[in-house]
């Protein structure tokens, strides 16, 4: 590890491996709640974790110690979540035995292991490997995703069908569960000598359920139809990106100009092709873009996000004219294929009909 900064050797002791962190506050309230263990650790060495994704970390005018901060952010969300979840009274006792169950297989203390993956998506997810393999997050080679986007992803990762057991099933240790379509696969990092964990296979990332509520009358009659029932229905971020219509609106009369959408994708594509490709402000000694973008949790729902902001990131009196919306309506349009369903001239309503696949 000396082939790292100062500064970020100081994080990873502050943040990681102080007994007085808030990360090893979170691993001993769990075990307090499970009665086991969970150790946290990385399938390879910092040195090889800061060096691949610093690129995608890398925030000009600072020290980068937030490469350490968001490693250590990722696995405190997972005890944090993790433990949410243990608390929960909407959770059957199937799934709690079932994680008692699959913590009960293993060695004394089951590991929460970091990995560097080539997945698609911005947020880590995590799969369960049987026996001493245990709980293992694959992290993707992109910018690090919300806090609320993550701890959403992990839930709906946790509670997918078989994520410990098939058929409630102790599959033989060594075997890593499919729990869905979608795999993640070790990757070589930086000195070309991959997992050095010995755990061999990949371990897959669980599908979120689909489940579709809406059911539309045939054009010429009506049709009976009954509403579902409250626990028949998924979760937010679930529900919401697997039932049309999708309802975004655009509304430029307000500063910052605001975009709402039920649909978190969609809005989170808008956002990251903003923010990519943002003009940069030679001005500005962060050498930041003229507009900040920004993403912001609903207040309907934790972990669910529904709504982008766009505003200049300091006024002048030459920065006071209203933001443009001409790119953003284009891309709704003709990249995002909402289709416009009213306008005032300052005030865009826009629907889609037609389920994205995920």
């Amino acid at each position: 590890m000396s082939a790292l900064p100062l500064r970020i050797r100081i994080a990873i002791r502050d943040e990681w491996d102080d007994p007085k962190s808030v990360l090893a506050s979170k691993v001993a309230e769990l075990k307090t709640k499970l009665g086991y263990e969970i150790v946290p650790g990385l399938s390879t060495n910092w040195e090889n974790f800061y060096k691949v994704l610093l690129p995608y970390y890398n925030t000009p005018g600072t020290d980068n110690i937030h490469v350490v901060s968001r490693i250590s952010e990722y696995a405190e969300l997972f005890y944090e979540t993790l433990s949410q979840l243990v608390d929960s009274r909407d959770l059957d006792d199937k799934w709690i035995k079932s994680l008692l169950g699959a913590l009960g297989t293993g060695a004394e203390a089951c590991r929460l292991t970091l990995d560097i993956a080539d997945i698609e998506g911005p947020r880590p997810y995590l799969s369960w490997v049987p026996g001493d393999g245990g709980f293992w997050m694959s992290i993707p080679r992109s910018p690090p995703a919300p806090k609320s986007v993550v701890v959403t992803g992990f839930q709906d990762d946790l509670l997918a069908p078989n994520f410990f057991y098939e058929e409630d099933e102790i599959p033989d240790h060594h075997t890593p569960v499919q729990s869905g379509e979608r795999k993640w696969v070790k990757t070589d990092i930086a000195d070309g000598k991959g997992d050095p964990s010995g755990l061999e296979g990949s371990a897959s990332v669980p599908d979120i359920s689909r489940m579709h509520v809406s059911s539309q009358p045939e054009r010429g009659g009506a049709t009976k139809r009954h509403l579902p029932a409250v626990k028949s229905l998924n979760r937010p971020l679930s529900l919401f990106k697997e039932t049309a219509p999708y309802v975004m609106i655009v509304e430029t009369t307000t500063s910052p100009l605001v975009v709402e959408c039920s649909h978190q994708p969609s809005l989170e594509l808008l956002a990251d092709y903003l923010k990519t490709w943002g003009r940069q402000n030679p001005s500005d000694s962060l050498k930041r873009s003229f507009l900040k973008v920004e993403l912001h949790e609903s207040l309907f729902f934790a972990g669910l996000v529904d709504e982008l902001t766009v505003e200049p990131f300091y006024s002048t009196a030459n920065q006071k004219r209203p933001i443009n919306p001409t790119i953003i309506l284009a891309f709704i349009e003709g990249v995002l294929g909402f289709r416009e369903t009213h306008t005032t001239g300052k005030r865009w309503v826009y629907k889609m009909d037609v389920i994205v696949d995920q």
